[in-house]
C-alpha cells in the first residue's frame, strides 16, 4: 500500500497531506522535485519509526550553472549504516525527477507547455526503493547488516533543456567514492508497465564490469533476462548506471524495457500516467531487486 499511495501522490493524482497540495511537475527545474523530496522522507520517517530502526536521511544539495541560469539540484540518500564493514557500500538507485515538453527527448505534445506524471519514468523505480527500504527497515530491526546500503533518490536524470543526462548519480559517486567503497550500484529505471517483451519479462542489464554466469544462477527459477553489457537489450548506457560505470564500478539496472528500440509509446509523454502500471510487474521487480541486495 506504500507503494500504491506513493505513486498516485508523486504522479499528481492525490494530494499531499494534511495541505492537499498537489505535486505537479518534478522536470528540471521546477520545484515540485523538492516537494517530492519532501514527501519522501516523511515516507522514511513513517517507516523507521514504525519498527523502531535507525535509518539515515541525508539530502545532497548543489547549484549548477546551466545555459545562463543558477539550477538547483538535490538528491535524498537514505542510509541503513553496516554493522561490520560499514565502508563497504551497496547502493539502490532510482532518479525521480520527470521530463517536459522543452526536453530534447520530449515525444509528447510539445503545446501548450506539458509536463509528464512520470508513471512508469521513473516514478515505479522511486516506489520500488520504498519497497526496498521497508523490506531493510523490516529486517534490520532483528538483524544486523555487514554492509552499508545507500537508497538513492537522485534528481537530474533526465536530459533536457536545463540538464544533462544523470547529473544527480554523478554528483552522488564524486561525492560518495571519497567515503566508501562502493561495491555495488542497482538501479531501477521503469519497472512498473507491463513488460515491452513477454517472452523475457524483466530485464536486467549488465554494466561492463560484470559477469552474467553470476546473474544467470541467481535469476535461474525467474522470468528475468541477463542481458550483458554491449548487447542489443542492455540499456546501461542510458541511465543513472552510467555514472557508475565511468568510475569503473560494478552496476546493473532493472527495467521493463527490452532494449531502447523498445521502449514504449508513452514514453516521455504526457501518457505515462498510473492508468499504465501493471502492479504486478511492479512487485515482482521488486521482489527481484530484494534477492539482488540479500545476494550482495
Amino acid at each position: 500500500e506504500i507503494c500504491r499511495e506513493a505513486l498516485y501522490v508523486l504522479c499528481g493524482e492525490k494530494p499531499l497531506s494534511p495541505s492537499e497540495e498537489i505535486i505537479q511537475d518534478r522536470s528540471v527545474p521546477h520545484v515540485g522535485r523538492f516537494r517530492a523530496i519532501t514527501y519522501l522522507e516523511t515516507i522514511v520517517r513513517k517507516i523507521a519509526q514504525d519498527f523502531g530502526c535507525d535509518i539515515q536521511l541525508i539530502r545532497q544539495e548543489w547549484i549548477e550553472s546551466r545555459d545562463g541560469k543558477e539550477i538547483a539540484f538535490m538528491n535524498l540518500i537514505v542510509r541503513f549504516q553496516g554493522s561490520v564493514n560499514p565502508d563497504h557500500c551497496i547502493v539502490v538507485g532510482a532518479h525521480y525527477d520527470v521530463q517536459n515538453c522543452r526536453s530534447r527527448c520530449w515525444r509528447g505534445r510539445e503545446s501548450p507547455y506539458t509536463v509528464t506524471p512520470g508513471a512508469d519514468d521513473n516514478t515505479s523505480g522511486v516506489v520500488g526503493c520504498l519497497g526496498i527500504i521497508h523490506r531493510l527497515a523490516s529486517h534490520v530491526k532483528t538483524n544486523a547488516i555487514p554492509k552499508t546500503v545507500d537508497i538513492v533518490f537522485f534528481d537530474g536524470e533526465e536530459p533536457g533543456s536545463h540538464c544533462s543526462l544523470a547529473v544527480g548519480s554523478e554528483h552522488y559517486v564524486q561525492m560518495r567514492k571519497a567515503e566508501v567503497k562502493i561495491e555495488f550500484a542497482l538501479i531501477a529505471d521503469m519497472i512498473g508497465a507491463a513488460v515491452s517483451n513477454p517472452d523475457i519479462g524483466l530485464v536486467y542489464s549488465l554494466g561492463d564490469q560484470l559477469d552474467a554466469v553470476e546473474w544467470w544462477i541467481l535469476f535461474e527459477n525467474r522470468k528475468i533476462e541477463v542481458v550483458p553489457y554491449g548487447e542489443a537489450w542492455n540499456c546501461a548506457d542510458y541511465t543513472d548506471s552510467c555514472s557508475f560505470m565511468a568510475e569503473k564500478m560494478a552496476t546493473a539496472l532493472i527495467s521493463n524495457c527490452a532494449g531502447f528500440e523498445s521502449v514504449p509509446t508513452f514514453y516521455h509523454t504526457e501518457n505515462d500516467t498510473p492508468e499504465i502500471i501493471h502492479w504486478e510487474t511492479l512487485f515482482s521487480a521488486i521482489d527481484a531487486m530484494t534477492l539482488i541486495v540479500n545476494h550482495l
